[in-house]
């Protein structure tokens, strides 16, 4: 294998790696049969079979690989980590509609969350102008009581409240 990869590449680690690496599927099942955790896949296909905590990787070029399983996730949960390969459809179909759900499950939570802003502010508003109105209710009781306030003091407080933008 390793003249091989002398005739096609100059890449010394690809050339250092050669005795990890498959071209074929006999390749394959040889090199998981004597343990390697690392597995370098040069060809067009492979048939990756269901084995914990291995690496496959694609080199000088990007080969398709058959795993299985459904998900990218279901992948993960066996401890395969695959890199510069090209993924069957059905998982990359799978992805897709998570991708999907992902989306309109942040969008109806932005929706929902603008809804809940919108009513607090709804409600706040109101209940801001009830107690201004009160607030300068009982400064006109008291006014009339101590005589603290003029009615001018009263109405320059009552309009910087109700002029506020924040409100």
């Amino acid at each position: 294998m390793r003249k091989a990869f002398e005739e096609v590449t100059l890449d010394s680690e690809l050339i250092a790696n050669a005795g990890c690496t498959a071209s074929t599927q006999s390749d394959l099942v040889f090199l998981l049969k004597n343990g390697k955790s690392t597995i370098y896949l040069w060809g067009d296909s492979f048939k990756l079979p269901l084995v914990h905590k291995i690496s496959y990787i694609g080199i000088l070029g990007k080969p398709s690989v058959d795993i299985g399983l459904p998900d990218l996730e279901a992948v993960e949960s066996y401890g395969i980590k695959l890199e510069n390969v090209k993924l069957p459809e059905s998982i990359l179909r799978a992805e897709q509609e998570k991708k999907k759900r992902v989306e309109e499950e942040a969008r109806r939570i932005a929706e929902e969350e603008a809804r809940r802003r919108d009513d607090e502010e709804a409600i706040y508003i109101p209940l801001i102008e009830e107690d201004l109105e009160d607030t300068f209710s009982t400064c006109k009781l008291n006014q009339k009581e101590e005589a603290s306030l003029s009615d001018e003091d009263l109405e320059d407080i009552f309009s910087t409240f109700m002029d506020d933008e924040d409100l």
